[in-house]
């Protein structure tokens, strides 16, 4: 499947910052289906971003819920 962004899919940088901005704009963590909104990207793609943020220890995600990331660093 080919990226709908022109420069490509997104790293793991930008969903982290994305989410970062949210999370200072609203008070509360972003859904998935806002981050594939806000990055103009596929739902696979942001989860792999925040699993490799969770791996990285950059993100901790408590539970399945849609609001359970919590920016570590």
């Amino acid at each position: 499947m080919k990226a709908r962004r022109v420069d490509g899919a997104p790293r793991p940088d930008e969903v982290y910052a994305e989410i970062r901005a949210h999370i200072e704009r609203w008070n509360q963590a972003p859904t998935v289906t806002e981050l594939t909104d806000a990055l103009d990207c596929g739902r696979s793609t942001i989860q792999r971003a925040i699993a490799t943020l969770v791996a990285e220890k950059r993100l901790s995600r408590y539970s399945k819920a849609p609001r359970a990331l919590k920016v570590l660093k």
